[in-house]
């Protein structure tokens, strides 16, 4: 084989790698956002399902008002999902920018993920709708982006495993997620 036919076929074999660790975040990311339970899960999809559709629009429609309001309450859960909303979408366009997709249709598509699922818990009553979840989704993708701009100047090896580990950085989180969502899903 010649160097230029090993490099295509390194290339392929990476694109290949970061395609298969995409779809298991794909999958991760709605599992984790759509269907994540605690302790409070039962009562939450309950309340979420008891509204209409517009009453579920409307009861999270102000952009960080029900954020706000929950931080000056105390809750520390609050904090925490607001961090997970911010960098549960940064591992998607690290992973879309090293497969060459432009910085804009990365953005884009994460978004149209993103407010997928939000209508997708909207219209059903899984999960909880937020525009807020929206937006700090969208400031997570912008941080993937430039967090890849980082890693740019490195060489491709050092590119390759920094956005594979970025690609699992959410793992655990989703991992947790999973087996909290398994022990706890309403019966």
């Amino acid at each position: 084989m010649t160097e230029v036919q090993i490099d295509a076929q390194r290339k392929r074999l990476r694109n290949t790698f970061l395609v298969a660790i995409l779809i298991l975040y794909f999958i991760l990311l709605i599992w984790v956002i759509v269907f994540k339970c605690n302790e409070n899960a039962s009562m939450h999809i309950e309340m979420n399902r008891a509204m209409t559709i517009r009453e579920r629009l409307a009861y999270k429609a102000i952009p960080f008002k029900y954020t706000i309001e929950r931080l000056k309450a105390g809750a520390p859960l609050e904090t925490i999902a607001t961090i997970f909303n911010v960098f549960i979408f940064a591992p998607m366009t690290m992973i879309f920018r090293y497969l060459k997709i432009k910085k804009l249709t990365a953005v884009l598509i994460a978004a149209a993920v993103s407010m997928a699922i939000e209508i997708l818990q909207l219209f059903t009553g899984w999960g909880g709708y937020d525009i807020s979840d929206w937006i700090l989704n969208v400031l997570g993708a912008l941080l993937g982006l430039a967090v890849f701009a980082l890693f740019t100047r490195m060489s491709h090896k050092a590119q390759f495993v920094t956005v594979a580990i970025c690609g699992f950085i959410a793992l655990p989180v989703d991992i947790f997620a999973i087996i909290n969502t398994v022990l706890n899903f309403p019966h």
